[in-house]
Formats: C-alpha cells, sequence, structure tokens
C-alpha cells in the first residue's frame, strides 16, 4: 500500500472565499501543516484562468469584490466600475502568491471517497494518486465548480456541446472561422455572457429559451440615473430596507428573480431577511402608507428598468422581456 501524506488541516474546493480563509488560519496558527485541494488548472475556483473569456465580467463594482486587508488593482474595469474576468483571476492568484498559499495547494486534483478513521482522522483518496490524511477537513467545493451537463441524444450530431463553464477551453472551437453559427439553450447570466461573447465573435447565434418558465434575467442598466453604480446602490442598507424580503421570504425569492444581482456576493441583502425590527422595517412593511410606498418603489424601478432595456426594439427582442410577479 502506497504511503499517505499527513496534514492538520485540508480544504477541498479553491474559489474565492478559501484562499481569505487558509490566510486566517495560518496567521492564527502558523505552524499548521495545511493543504488546498482543486481539480482546476488554476488557482480560482469559477474564476479560474480556464474559465475566462472575453467580455467576461463580474456583476459587481470594484471595492465590492476584495478582502477587506488586500486592495484589488483598479484595472481591467468598464467605466462603471465593473471586474473583468482575468483581473479577478489575477487578484486571487497575487493573494496566493503573497500569503505563501501557492505551495500549499495541489491543482488538477480529484477526490474520489472521503472516510472517517477509527483514530479519528480523515482519510481521502486522490483520483491516480496516493491517499492523504488529515485531522480536520473542510469541504467548501461549493454547487457551481463543476459544469451540470444534460445528457442529449446525439447519434447523428457531430458537433460539440460546450458548457458554458467551459468557454474559456473552447476559445479555439467558438472562434474557428469554421465557427458559424451557434445554438445557446437558457437564459441565466452564463448565457448573457455567452451570447455577448459570440456576437462580438461575429458568429450567428439561436438563442433557445423555454416558454414554461419565467423568462430570462431582467436587463438592468449599469447606473441608476445615469450616476450611481447599479450594484453600489443594491448593496446599501437604505435599499435593502425597501426590500419585501423583511417581510416575506417569496418576496425576497422574487426580488432575486426580478434583478439577478445575487451571486454570493451582495449579502446585505441576504441580511435584510432576517431584519426584521427597526424603525424603517415597522414603517415601510408594517404601515398602509409605507407598503403601497413600497410596491410603487419596486414598481417604478421595474418601469426604469425596462425602459433601459427597450425590449420593444424588435419583435425578436421583445422575447427577452422578464414575465414578472410580485411587485412587478
Amino acid at each position: 500500500m502506497a504511503s499517505e501524506d499527513q496534514f492538520d488541516v485540508v480544504i477541498i474546493g479553491c474559489r474565492p472565499v478559501r484562499p481569505d480563509r487558509c490566510n486566517t488560519y495560518l496567521r492564527l496558527a502558523p505552524h499548521t501543516k495545511l493543504l488546498i485541494l482543486d481539480n482546476g488548472r488554476s488557482i480560482g475556483g469559477v474564476w479560474s484562468k480556464e474559465r475566462i473569456y472575453p467580455n467576461l465580467f463580474a456583476q459587481v463594482g470594484h471595492g465590492l469584490f476584495e478582502y477587506s486587508f488586500y486592495p484589488m488593482k483598479k484595472e481591467g474595469l468598464t467605466p462603471e466600475r465593473y471586474i473583468s474576468g482575468n483581473t479577478i483571476h489575477g487578484y486571487l492568484n497575487d493573494f496566493a502568491k503573497d500569503h505563501d498559499l501557492v505551495r500549499r495547494t495541489r491543482l488538477s486534483t480529484t477526490v474520489t471517497n472521503i472516510e472517517k478513521a477509527d483514530s479519528g482522522m480523515w482519510r481521502l483518496d486522490i483520483k491516480n494518486a496516493d491517499g492523504i490524511k488529515t485531522k480536520k477537513l473542510t469541504v467548501a467545493s461549493g454547487v457551481s465548480s463543476d459544469p451540470y451537463t444534460s445528457s442529449w441524444p446525439n447519434e447523428n450530431l457531430n458537433k460539440p456541446i460546450i458548457h458554458s463553464a467551459q468557454v474559456g477551453t473552447s476559445l479555439l472551437t467558438l472562434q474557428s472561422p469554421a465557427t458559424d453559427r451557434v445554438v445557446v439553450l437558457g437564459a441565466a447570466k452564463s448565457a448573457y455572457d455567452t451570447v455577448l461573447f459570440l456576437l462580438k465573435a461575429s458568429k450567428k447565434v439561436d438563442w433557445i429559451i423555454r416558454e414554461d418558465g419565467s423568462g430570462p434575467l431582467a436587463i438592468m442598466p449599469p447606473r441608476i440615473l445615469g450616476i450611481f453604480n447599479t450594484v453600489d446602490v443594491m448593496a446599501t442598507r437604505a435599499l435593502a430596507s425597501f426590500s419585501a424580503a423583511t417581510s416575506s421570504y417569496l418576496q425576497l425569492r422574487r426580488f432575486w428573480l426580478h434583478y439577478g444581482k445575487f451571486n454570493g456576493k451582495l449579502t446585505v441583502q441576504v441580511v435584510a431577511l432576517l431584519n426584521t425590527s427597526g424603525i424603517w422595517y415597522k414603517r415601510l412593511h408594517k404601515t398602509i402608507i409605507g407598503r403601497a410606498f413600497t410596491i410603487k418603489f419596486w414598481r417604478n424601478l421595474t418601469r426604469a428598468a425596462k425602459h433601459h432595456a427597450n425590449y420593444n426594439k424588435t419583435e425578436n427582442f421583445k422575447k427577452l422581456r422578464r414575465i414578472l410577479s410580485g411587485y412587478g
């Protein structure tokens, strides 16, 4: 039987939040033998180098996607300060290098099985490699780290089926002159990003969205009133106080669907779900006038988003209009 490496702490997954967690642990216990495992080919998780492609930006403004003690460089930004995928990838790699995490990371590593031994230690089986034992284990692979692909009948299909997470590794195929037309299935942010990339690459796109759903994500302007960064405003407590989430989880879910801005980064809105006290909550959600004002606020915001998107530009573009419910 092959020898097994032993560690004090093993973390499975290299998503953006994990480097900070590792750094904090090592600052508190600097002699810890810590290891990070990830099946990606580069550091960054969903922002790894192989997942980046042209025109890919995060729906978050500069200053909201960084560790408080480690500022992000002001490069690769849109005029509204939205951050490019390359900038995020570079930031996470710089952080790993500057905090001595690179040597503690094993990439292209897949954990196939986890068991707890009688000794109390965790045993990890590694694909095509020796196993690992550790005293403490954190599984932080995330729900979006690996692409979820459906099974498609392809008996007479000789064209590649590419998941949105594989666009970065499929650039040669997608940008090739031999690729003239591409079918995009779905209506989430990744679909918008992929369609934009393909159109800028001068490809013909057939965009398929099922009719029995609630439609694609709403299109919001990058700036509110042409002045304020939209995501910056959404991250304020002032806007959170208007969220119907404070009185109903269902309405919070509708708000998420309406504006499509919740990607795990705007935590202030999630806090609003639990914030059911305070003067603003009582005035906006516990009085007739407050509720009427709140409903009016969201309806006006919806109208502004529709006006910006200009869905009526063409008959085909009308199909991208969000099927709203609730306050919309």
